[in-house]
């Protein structure tokens, strides 16, 4: 099973994206960036009118995530043009729903 661990190719954020250094990251532990990390206190500071979320596998770590934040109150974007999988069966069938 491939991972995306920090560290590794596979979780540096994509070279095209406009980031500044002072941006804040949050990567994830587990299948929630909520779990280990504190988004949400972070999100508080930031106060967002969204939480917008990207990233791999939407059968795992985007739901788990979307969870987590739409159960602390967080609106909640999933930006599908940014979401892939590892799994194209999984991800095929998450789109579709």
């Amino acid at each position: 099973m491939r991972m995306t661990i920090k560290g590794t190719a596979g979780c540096e954020i994509a070279s095209d994206l406009a980031i500044a250094p002072s941006d804040p990251v949050v990567i994830e532990n587990s299948c929630s960036p909520f779990q280990g990390t504190d988004p949400d206190q972070l999100a508080h500071r930031v106060n967002p009118d969204a939480l917008v979320l990207a990233g791999i596998n939407p059968h795992a770590c985007i739901r788990v995530t979307a969870i987590d934040a739409y159960q602390r109150d967080w609106e909640v974007v999933v930006a599908a043009d940014c979401v892939d999988s590892y799994d194209r069966q999984q991800h095929d069938v998450q789109g579709s729903a």
